[in-house]
């Protein structure tokens, strides 16, 4: 088993390394798996962490971040992680350590190692590279609609599902993207049925309303939906469709609703940009026009004795 394990650990290190510039060493119990490079040195709160047995969430020590993990698999051998990162990324960071300790941690309780482990790293070596690109993708994009399109395409390459659909509102009309190019019938019903929602919700949340409403979306065996806001009111929806049914697990909600929460972040930062690009329009256009009514006024004044002339002008708003 320890072959097998060190095999899959040194593959985590070396994605783990490629990805944050980090190292990872592994412990089963009090016996080292996998250890750090010579260089590495374990800073004195982390050492401490590891020998009280106790988890260490983003600790900061000279421009590192480092985290101690347990799996939440209850056995003899616990498994642990410490991880450093150079790169101030802690919220994913921990999510994919996580995710790889506990996989690893059911594999080996379960010994079974194979399959299992490696659809799982996977899974989220790929989730994690999504999250990476989206942020590539968000610094490029100036239109809303190309930006919509290529997170799209992202989350179809990450989530293999029939489709992937967005929908937008503006001014009451419904703009709607899918990843097939297909149209996505009773949009409208389906972001009403969502209003209130305060997170993701299936088709085992929607079918009653579906079906009494005799939407064609009841074709699918499974539907996960969320919207997206805009000042706390509704200004679109998100989701995945898939011919099988309960298809959607826990880990595609958590996906679904980190999608949709970046997704509205971008709403707001593109608003207040417009908002400023639109100020420095206007301040543009009362420079130029106070320039055009200070050129109505004349440059030199008639010197005529026993009179004094000035001139004045107050420029409307």
């Amino acid at each position: 088993m320890d072959g097998e394990l060190s095999e899959i650990l040194v593959e985590i290190q070396s994605s783990w390394s490629e990805l944050t510039g980090g190292g990872i060493a592994c412990f089963v119990g009090d016996r080292e798996v996998l250890g750090f490079d010579k260089q590495t040195k374990v800073p004195p709160k982390v050492q401490q962490a590891l020998d009280r047995e106790l988890a260490l969430d983003g600790h900061l020590h000279r421009g590192r971040q480092w985290w101690v993990l347990h799996s939440s698999v209850k056995d003899d051998g616990v498994l642990r992680f410490i991880a450093w990162a150079k790169k101030d990324s802690a919220e994913k960071h921990q999510v994919l350590l996580q995710t790889w300790i506990e996989a690893i941690s059911f594999g080996v309780k379960e010994k079974n190692l194979g399959k299992m482990i490696t659809e799982a790293l996977v899974g989220a070596w790929d989730r994690l590279s999504f999250f990476y690109e989206f942020t590539h993708i968000v610094s490029r994009a100036t239109d809303l609609s190309e930006l919509m399109v290529a997170i799209i395409e992202l989350l179809k390459r990450v989530i293999f599902v029939e489709d992937v659909f967005i929908v937008l509102r503006e001014n009451s009309e419904l703009q709607i993207l899918t990843a097939s190019g297909r149209d996505l019938a009773n949009a409208d019903l389906l972001l009403s049925l969502i209003e209130e929602s305060t997170g993701p919700v299936s088709m085992r949340d929607l079918k009653a309303s579906l079906v009494q409403a005799e939407s064609s979306l009841m074709e699918y065996g499974d539907l996960l939906v969320t919207r997206l806001t805009l000042d706390g009111h509704t200004n679109g929806m998100i989701g995945f469709l898939d011919k099988r049914e309960e298809r959607f697990t826990a880990n595609d909600i958590q996906l679904l609703a980190s999608v949709a929460d970046r997704i509205c972040s971008i709403f707001e930062s593109m608003r207040s940009r417009m908002i400023w690009q639109e100020r420095q329009r206007i301040e543009r256009e009362l420079e130029v026009a106070a320039k055009i009514q200070a050129s109505l006024l004349p440059e030199v004044l008639p010197d005529i004795m026993d009179v004094d002339i000035a001139v004045h002008l107050q420029p409307a708003r």
